[in-house]
């Protein structure tokens, strides 16, 4: 439903070709939207964007980057010069006008050339719907952009704002990048995503299951169970587990398992937290049970892919 609602003020010439929003007359005009109108709009409600760095790179002729990972995603905006990427395998050029998203927990590395050196913005964030979905996974980002030049223009003004408020670290700089992260990827979403349709199919079905990720977000490190899942929606376990395997593409038990895993990663990557304390939190029985899951997912024990994924000077 959509309510329009008024109040007077003083006038205004009119053009004649204000917007919905614009004072005319005595009158501006405003629109009250709520969520049954625009469902899948609706989602944007529950993101939270935190951004973990953001800064101007310009690289040094001699950089290059060996394989490596990011417990969240990092979007660099090629300013100058080019790189060559390879991404969870699959190779990619990086051109000047480019946008590059590189996804969490995915295998990437890059080079460029000395004489033509790599010059970029880049921003590490996470951005994710009822704290659990990553934004860019349930629209459909690509890895690779090519934004026209007047809205690549926008996101560089944006990711500069996001990189002055951190540099100058005054109360709210936090909160701020946050905002401009969340601007940045409305553009993106707005340019970039999957065939509206079925983005917006998606979006109704997963604010439909919005308990189900609460209660995964809350009580990830307890056990949870498929009843425990489907009664937060009221819906039988059998049809539940057809429901949420048709919205997030996983069974239920399984999407809960690869959280935690996520969960451990991020962990691993950012903090320096004893492993034995990291299995707890994330719902393991023990350290040695998360080492045998972690072992058969990573090809390593969680202590080895600690050091092993360190930050190799990723921009």
């Amino acid at each position: 439903m959509l309510h329009v609602l008024t109040r007077e003020v003083e006038p205004l010439a009119r053009t004649g070709s204000e917007p919905p929003g614009q004072v005319f007359g005595k009158r501006v005009v405003q629109f009250d939207v709520n969520g049954e109108r625009y469902p899948a709009e609706s989602l944007f409600e529950r993101v939270t964007c935190h951004v973990h760095r953001a800064a101007w790179v310009p690289c040094w002729p001699s950089w290059s980057q060996p394989d490596h990972v990011k417990p969240w995603y990092v979007l660099y905006l090629c300013v100058s010069g080019g790189a060559d990427y390879v991404v969870g395998g699959e190779a990619c050029r990086v051109a000047p006008g480019d946008a590059l998203l590189l996804p969490p927990h995915l295998t990437r590395s890059g080079r460029h050339d000395p004489a033509d050196p790599f010059s970029l913005y880049s921003v590490h964030f996470s951005a994710r719907i009822y704290g659990v979905l990553d934004l860019p996974a349930v629209y459909r980002l690509p890895t690779l952009m090519r934004p026209t030049s007047g809205r690549m223009r926008q996101l560089v003004a944006l990711v500069q704002r996001m990189v002055t408020e951190l540099a100058a670290g005054q109360r709210g700089c936090l909160l701020a990048a946050a905002g401009y992260c969340a601007e940045l990827l409305a553009l993106l979403v707005r340019d970039m995503a999957g065939e509206p349709d079925r983005t917006d199919r998606a979006g109704t079905e997963l604010l439909r299951l919005a308990p189900v990720f609460r209660l995964i977000e809350r009580r990830y490190g307890q056990r949870l169970t498929l009843g425990d899942l489907a009664e937060s929606v009221h819906l039988h376990p059998a049809y539940f587990s057809s429901v949420f395997r048709e919205a997030t593409s996983m069974p239920p038990l399984r999407y809960v398992a690869q959280y935690r895993l996520n969960r451990v990663r991020e962990l691993l990557l950012s903090t320096q937290i004893p492993v034995g304390e990291i299995a707890l939190e994330t719902g393991y029985r023990d350290p040695s049970y998360l080492d045998r899951v972690f072992r058969r997912v990573e090809g390593l024990s969680p202590v080895a892919y600690r050091r092993a994924k360190a930050n190799p000077s990723a921009p």
